[in-house]
């Protein structure tokens, strides 16, 4: 799978602006569960996300540790929204994560489009150690 072909299925999700938490719970259960083998730290509010994250990325990687940040929105590259120890992710890394998706069907359609760019990004940081 390319990066523009993996752009298009990520962001081609329904336009119905739905938030169907069903769908997201029956794709993550058919994925094993991949948001639970990893800890995270949700960071929101209104002002300050960008930095925290960045403060708490450093914090890490001086620890020893790997992270891996999603971000929304990006500035540049939409790579920027997947970052793995502060640094996009590289093309074929985004590409070859979300070719893991389960292909979208009546009987199992995918999440929205915002639900399935963060659910990319446990695929991601899955073989860093994340």
């Amino acid at each position: 799978m390319t990066l523009d072909e993996a752009l298009s299925l990520i962001s081609g999700q329904r336009s119905d602006g739905r938030r169907d938490r069903t769908a997201l719970r029956d794709l993550l259960a058919r994925l094993g569960h991949p948001e639970r083998d990893f800890p995270a730290i949700h960071v929101a509010g209104t002002n300050g996300k960008g930095s925290t994250c960045a403060f708490l990325t450093a914090i890490f990687l001086e620890a020893g540790k790997t992270t891996g940040t999603y971000l929304s929105p990006y500035v540049f590259d939409v790579r920027e929204r997947w970052l793995l120890n502060g640094q996009p992710i590289p093309e074929e890394r985004l590409a070859e994560a979300v070719s893991h998706l389960p292909v979208r069907s009546p009987h199992h359609p995918l999440p929205a489009a915002e639900e399935g760019r963060s659910l990319s990004d446990g695929e991601m940081g899955d073989d860093q150690g994340v």
